[in-house]
Order: C-alpha cells, then sequence, then structure tokens
C-alpha cells in the first residue's frame, strides 16, 4: 500500500478514466476557465491538458504524466445537508449545520443524489485537473506550506465548517474547499495510473477513489492535491463527503 496518512484503516487511493483522450485539436474550440453556468455553483472547467499525478510521494500517485480532458462543469463547493435534505427528507444533521457539507454518506448514496440533481460524480481525474489547475501546483493555491487556509485536523476546528468558509481553500478555476472539509467520493475505481509500475492487491473494482482531504486529516501529505486514497463503495464517515459535476456536451 502506498505511503502516507490514510483516513481510515484498510483504505488508500487511485484513478480510473475510461476511454481515450480527446484529440488536442479541440482545444481550440474550450470554453473559458471558471464561467458559471446555471445552477450557478457550478464552474465550466475548460477541455485541455494538465499534470496528473506525483513521483515523490505515494507510489500510486504515479508516474506524474500530462493527461487531456474534455470540457466539464464541477461543483464550487461539496453538496451541503441542506440539499441533501431535499433529496431525502429523513437525513439528519446538527440544527445549524444546515450550510455544512454532508457526510456519512455511502458511495451509493452520493451517486444516487448526483443522480437525482441530474447531474454525476466527477471522475479522479476532473477532480485533481479542478482543484490544482493546468500547471500541476501542490495545494490549490500553489506550492506554499499554508495550513491554516484549509479545514483540516491544522485548522483544529474538530468537525465540518459552512462550505466555502475557508477563502483561500481555492484552485485556479474557483473551486473551493478541495483540500479541507471533507474527503470527497469520485466515481472512479482504484486503479493504477496510465504506465504507472506499482503493484497493489487493492487495485481493481472494489474500491472507489476519495479524493481530498477533511477537517480531521493531515494537511502536508493528505491535503495534497495529488494525494489518492479510497473505501469500499458501502463505507460510510462523518469524513467523506461529495461535490457534483456535469458533462459540458449532452
Amino acid at each position: 500500500m502506498a505511503r502516507g496518512g490514510r483516513f481510515w484503516p484498510g483504505l488508500a487511493l487511485a484513478l480510473v478514466m475510461g476511454g481515450a483522450p480527446a484529440p488536442p485539436a479541440a482545444l481550440a474550440a474550450a470554453p473559458a476557465a471558471g464561467r458559471e453556468i446555471s445552477p450557478p455553483e457550478m464552474l465550466l472547467i475548460p477541455g485541455g491538458w494538465f499534470l496528473l499525478g506525483n513521483d515523490h510521494w505515494d507510489s500510486d500517485e504515479g508516474p506524474a504524466q500530462r493527461a487531456y480532458l474534455p470540457a466539464y462543469y464541477i461543483a464550487r463547493t461539496e453538496v451541503t445537508h441542506r440539499q441533501y435534505r431535499a433529496f431525502d427528507p429523513t437525513h439528519q444533521f446538527p440544527p445549524g449545520e444546515e450550510d455544512h457539507p454532508v457526510a456519512n454518506v455511502t458511495w451509493a448514496e452520493a451517486d444516487a443524489y448526483a443522480r437525482w440533481a441530474g447531474k454525476r460524480l466527477p471522475t479522479e481525474w476532473e477532480w485533481e485537473k479542478a482543484a490544482r489547475g493546468p500547471d500541476g501546483r501542490r495545494y490549490p493555491w500553489g506550492d506554499d506550506l499554508e495550513p491554516a487556509w484549509a479545514n483540516t485536523g491544522a485548522a483544529g476546528l474538530g468537525g465540518t465548517a459552512p462550505v466555502g468558509s475557508f477563502p483561500r481553500d481555492v484552485g485556479p478555476f474557483g473551486v473551493m474547499d478541495t483540500v479541507g472539509n471533507v474527503a470527497e467520493w469520485t466515481a472512479s475505481w482504484y486503479l493504477p495510473y496510465p504506465g504507472g509500475g506499482t503493484t497493489n492487491p487493492d487495485f481493481g473494482e472494489s474500491f472507489r477513489i476519495v479524493r481530498g482531504t477533511s477537517w480531521d486529516g493531515d494537511f502536508d501529505c493528505d491535503g495534497r492535491t495529488a494525494f489518492r486514497n479510497f473505501a469500499r463503495p458501502d463505507f460510510r464517515h462523518p469524513t467523506i463527503g461529495f461535490r457534483l459535476a456535469q458533462d459540458a456536451t449532452p
């Protein structure tokens, strides 16, 4: 298993991106970065190349490589308790935390909400590009170690905060809370990166990728944009939530 501060016993991370990359010619028709659409919390991430992975930390993050994604939309922040209750009226949460990110949901519950909302969960590649931009930065804001800029264990809150309440936890496309608050389910299975030489008995279609860290996570390692974790789809935990994504074209 790869080195790093894992959130939960028996867990780890990886990525899958189905299909061949779109041709570079699509770059010419890519929409502008970060343009909002309806609903306003969705941001448009332009098609193009970005730096995926890392060769200097956990072995399952490599090899670092240029990867291509067509344009897509991703939510500015994570799904909140208020939003999730509209889908599940029985959903319970502490008073006054309506705008905190929903957590303690399984992958299937997150996927069901996304489908109900007419959207989907982001792939691992989509999540990483939205968090770090095209230039491969270590954290969404750059390469500087700034533990106070995100709601991780280093912040000392001991729980979630309203989404978007750490304004410096934001990437180049305007996507917020990818370092802290809650870690996030993605649509991807835990698989090795293309060209990766790492072997891992957990690779396959048993675990779903979880990205980002949480209010209880280690900032230095887990807060990096390339950090990968994973969990069984039926796992639920107070540090795991999700955000939405959407295709840019039908």
